[in-house]
Formats: structure tokens, sequence, C-alpha cells
């Protein structure tokens, strides 16, 4: 899904506790020139890499862990427990969009630490991004409306980001994050992102060139074809609902 051959981003600090560990250095997914197929050429930072191992994500990253547990009398208090973090967390939407974003091998590494505490199991990592992005759909209305919940230059790595999942292979993920990103144009076009309509329409273009280039098209392709038209569908019967004032 990423794009690797930009450059390498600092190594980020991992919060850890004495030991003080550190991660391998990242590579940024996204590049000014995007030639994967998704049409996507702003040079914004992608999956909101500052944000990945400071001490409040890996407080997000606990409390949506806490609720799978299996005992019916501890999921309402894990689940307000993460209620009440997603409310008072800064930048939650950008925070909760990058957990599901980020593939779920690099979600492994990233939490060694918790994987080695037990906190984490590896097979956690589709749960923990289904959950993130169900709890971002869900805090989208009124924290994408609120200035002080998201800031003004969050919203162009939001938006990027969005973009980029139109490769997902988790289709409920897919399909959330489609949601997003149509409440995000109804939002924000034109004046946070006047490009919106172009950006998706490069999505296509670039997919439909992909795909006169080779008889037998690869999956990746035909799926962000499909995904990709989708999402203008639905983005239009978005604009076309809103009542004009």
């Amino acid at each position: 899904m990423a794009n690797h051959n930009s450059p390498s981003l600092p190594a980020s600090k991992v919060y850890a506790g004495p030991d003080e560990l550190r991660l391998p250095e990242t590579k940024s997914p996204g590049s000014p020139i995007d030639n994967s197929g998704r049409g996507i050429d702003t040079p914004v930072e992608t999956f909101g890499e500052s944000l990945l191992n400071d001490e409040e994500h890996l407080k997000l990253y606990n409390a949506i862990l806490q609720t799978r547990t299996a005992d019916p009398s501890a999921i309402r208090s894990t689940e307000a427990e993460l209620q009440e973090l997603v409310t008072k967390c800064k930048d939650v939407l950008l925070r909760l969009h990058t957990i599901a974003i980020t593939p779920s091998l690099d979600l492994s590494t990233r939490l060694g630490i918790l994987l080695y505490s037990g906190i984490f199991r590896p097979n956690d990592s589709q749960f923990l991004r289904r959950l993130a992005i169900i709890q971002a759909k869900n805090a989208t209305p009124l924290q994408w409306k609120s200035k002080a919940k998201t800031a003004k230059e969050d919203l162009p790595i939001m938006h990027r980001n969005m973009l980029q999942l139109v490769d997902e292979p988790d289709a409920v993920i897919a399909k959330i994050n489609e949601a997003m990103a149509t409440k995000a144009v109804r939002y924000d076009f034109p004046a946070r992102w006047p490009s919106a309509f172009t950006d998706i329409a490069n999505v296509i273009q670039s997919n439909f060139y992909a795909r006169l280039a080779s008889a037998s098209p690869d999956d990746a392709t035909l799926l962000r074809s499909r995904r990709s038209l989708s999402l203008l569908n639905a983005v239009s019967k978005e604009i076309t609902s809103m009542k004009v004032h």
C-alpha cells in the first residue's frame, strides 16, 4: 500500500519507560509524485508519522486493545474508558485514522513493547485497525467541525490518508474510510479541501490508464478503480443532498 521510495524520516521515539526503546527508522509512505496508482501528488506528511509513537498514542492503542475482553461485565467499563480518552485526546481523529491506515505488520513492529508485555498479540492488529476507524468515524461529525479538536494542519494529512486507503484489502476498514472521506468532503469542500474532486478524479484517472496499459490488470489496480469510483459516487450523493441556505 505504501510507496517506499521517499527519503527516510528521523527515527521515531517510542515511550517505553526507563529503557527508552527506539524503533528503526521509517520511511514516509507518500512522495511528492506518487506512481502507485493512487493519483496523489500533494507533498504532505502521510500516516501522521510524528504521532505514531508518543505516549498519548500508546494510551490509545492500549485503550482499544482492552475492549477486546470476553468478560461481559468488563466490556462497558473498557468502552467507557476508551470513549473518555477519545473525547479528551488531542488530534484524536488523526491519531485514530493513523492507527487504521497503518498496515498490520507495521503495527506489530511498532507495538513491540506491548507485544513483549502481553498486552498486544500479533493477531490483534486487524481488530485494532478496525476499531480505531470505527471510533474515528463515530467521532467525525463533532470532532471534524471543532477547531479545538482538529487542527488545520492535520486536515491535509487526513485527506491524503483517506485516499491512500483506496487499496485497503480489508473491506470493513475500506467501507468505513469511504464514509469518513465522504463526510470530510461535505465539511471541507471547498474552503478546506478545494482540490477534493480533483484528487479523487486523479486516482480514478491514474487507474484508468493503468488498466488500459495491460490486457490483464492486476488485482490492486482493479481494486483501486472500483473503490475510487465508489468514493466519487458517495461524495457526489452527499454533496447533492446538502441543503442550500
